[in-house]
């Protein structure tokens, strides 16, 4: 059994062994996937499933150890979150995490309020139905210091550890991977500093008692917590009164500051909340009692400048959490003002209920709230600048005569806001909607189109569509002024294979720059000094580049430095069961050791091909 002090691994397997399980799997993942420069989409949702598994389990086994379920009941609870882990693995991922779609740009926001939700639901999930205030907070004082305690011994063991790599480094010439920095720090975050704080999860007890905190934590919450919060305050109290005396609506980042004050308000509130039984300090007891009266007016400039904000240019994601966030905090303040009976447990209750509206309110959800909101905005636009008539897409003029109204200044800064605009939407959807408007249609790509999910199209392919159809192209002085020129240039995107026949194509690869959304690519692997050839996500082959490198230094004219030397013959051939390559090579750099090995740094060419 490893026990070092408080680190008791079996005990962790014993109260929350599907968790542990599951972050060591996620884990694992993330630490294998590093060495992929394109982790398969099955290893990526398998990392995302279990971190919402191992958050699920643990809250579950709270529940059963605060209300003393059965084992059956336990078990049962285990087997329906694992058959939802299934569900969620296979319906609610996207297929491909390397072209960019709507539901790839949708996925860190609805995955960010479940995680929110779950981590909320472990801070009240004891107390639904029984316990006391005390209980509450002594419950959820001991699981934040257990959690920074884990931390600090994961973040010093890092340090350490690290330390120790390098020493072995430079001291001893031992040659350390890369890699190896980032996969520690996965390990010591993911299963040392969870295990750590499983093993000593705080027991849950009902005794409406109150143990005193540590000094430290007396120090923190009062003496620098507090004094901080009263410091944005002042300042947000004093940018109120600025606004005031001028009689002019606020900047839009007042909104942010008054939510960092707010959340590091409440933070406070809570840590400091039964303070006032251990320390005679009267700040404690003021801030306590006045927090939620103070609260008011930072509520009042976040709603004034996301009004401004939502006015001007429509709703976004941000503005729609701003917002969300101003009506908790709202909401929130009433309750602990007006009520006689106070309870801590309804500020995380309310906001695991508030971090699930934005994906739960249907036709109000996040995302078609900032669809609506957008469409409505570019639709005005295009109206009011006779871009839209009678259901009819017009283009911006070729020529525009030198005594016209409009200058070329606010013609290039309209051409830069609906080329925004119309980005904006783009990775939001596929743009269909502009057809609903009018009757000359654009040949707009579908977001079910299988071609979306290939390196196939350009990342802004229907962009470029209605960009074309708008004569969006034209801002530049030449081409306002003068119609006896037109202007044109076509491009390639040059990190992305070319097919030359069915099974044949052309691939180029760069070390400094990696394309992830193309099909076929060659990667430089500095660990295995190879280039690997991937098809989709299926590796065909491995090169090692050693021997063309050695051939390479026979040409070297001086033993000492090399290092701008013509290549003689900068073809290499491979071939093996599956293809066979030609690699050209435009650029090698690198160096070579005492014991002859060589190691590229960088490289860059290009590859014909040949799948058999």
């Amino acid at each position: 059994m490893l026990n070092i002090k408080n680190f008791n691994l079996i005990q962790a397997f014993l109260r929350f062994p599907v968790a542990s399980i599951l972050a060591i799997l996620a884990t694992s993942l993330l630490m294998y996937s590093l060495d992929k420069p394109h982790p398969s989409s099955h290893i990526i949702s398998l990392i995302l499933t279990a971190i919402i598994g191992a958050v699920s389990n643990i809250a579950w086994s709270i529940s059963h150890y605060s209300y003393n379920w059965s084992q059956t009941k336990l078990w049962i609870g285990r087997f329906i979150i694992l058959l939802s882990l299934v569900i969620f693995y296979l319906t609610c991922l996207p297929e491909s995490y390397e072209v960019h779609t709507t539901a790839l740009f949708r996925l860190p926001i609805w995955y960010g309020c479940i995680l929110i939700f779950l981590h909320l639901l472990i801070a009240y999930i004891p107390f639904i139905s029984q316990g006391g205030e005390e209980d509450f907070w002594e419950y959820n004082k001991d699981v934040l210091l257990t959690l920074v305690e884990a931390a600090f011994y994961a973040f010093s063991l890092f340090l350490g550890l690290s330390i120790a790599l390098v020493s072995l480094d430079k001291l001893f010439g031992i040659e350390i991977d890369s890699l190896a920095y980032p996969r520690l720090f996965i390990f010591l975050i993911g299963t040392f500093q969870t295990l750590y704080f499983l093993s000593n999860f705080p027991t849950v007890t009902y005794d409406n008692t109150i143990k005193k905190p540590i000094k430290a934590f007396l120090i923190f919450s009062q003496y620098i917590l507090i004094p901080l919060v009263l410091l944005y305050m002042i300042i947000l109290y004093a940018y109120a009164g600025k606004i005031g005396f001028r009689w002019e609506l606020p900047k839009g980042w007042v909104s942010q500051l008054s939510l960092w004050f707010s959340v590091v308000g409440i933070f406070a509130y809570l840590l400091n909340y039964f303070n006032y039984k251990f320390s005679d300090n009267r700040l404690t007891t003021f801030f306590k009692k006045y927090f939620f009266p103070i609260l008011l007016l930072p509520i009042a400039l976040i709603f004034v400048a996301i009004y401004r904000r939502v006015s001007e240019y429509g709703v976004t994601e941000l503005r729609y959490i701003v917002s969300l966030l101003g009506v908790w905090l709202l909401c929130v303040s009433v309750y602990f003002i007006i009520s006689k009976k106070r309870s801590l447990k309804v500020i995380p209750m309310s906001l695991s209920v508030f971090s699930l509206l934005p994906i739960l309110l249907g036709p109000f959800n996040i995302f078609n709230s900032t669809l609506s909101s957008q469409q409505k905005n570019l639709r005005k636009q295009l109206i009011d600048k006779k871009l839209l008539v009678d259901k009819e897409l017009k283009s911006f003029p070729d020529t525009i005569s030198a005594d016209n109204s409009i200058s070329i200044d606010s013609i290039k800064h309209f051409s830069r806001e609906i080329n925004n605009k119309i980005k904006f939407l783009d990775k939001r959807s596929d743009l269909s909607f502009i057809n609903n408007w009018i009757n000359n249609e654009v040949p707009l790509i579908k977001e079910k189109d299988p071609t979306v999910l290939t390196d196939a199209l350009h990342r802004y392919h229907n962009t470029e569509l209605l960009k074309e159809r708008l004569n969006l192209f034209k801002t530049k002085r030449d081409n306002i002024y003068n119609n006896r020129v037109r202007y044109f240039r076509w491009s390639y995107d040059n990190k992305k294979a070319v097919k030359i026949d069915n099974n044949k194509f052309f691939v180029p690869f760069n070390s400094s720059k990696t394309n992830s959304e193309s099909q076929n690519r060659l990667i430089f692997n500095p660990t295995e000094q190879s280039i690997f050839y991937y098809n989709g996500n299926k590796k065909l082959a491995e090169i090692n580049l050693n021997n063309y490198l050695k051939s390479l230094s026979k040409h070297s004219t001086t033993k000492i430095n090399y290092s701008d030397l013509n290549m003689q013959n900068p073809i290499y051939q491979y071939e093996n069961e599956k293809l066979s390559a030609s690699l050209i090579f435009d650029y090698i750099n690198g160096s070579e050791k005492e014991d002859g090995q060589m190691v590229i740094r960088q490289i860059r060419g290009w590859g014909i091909i040949d799948i058999k």
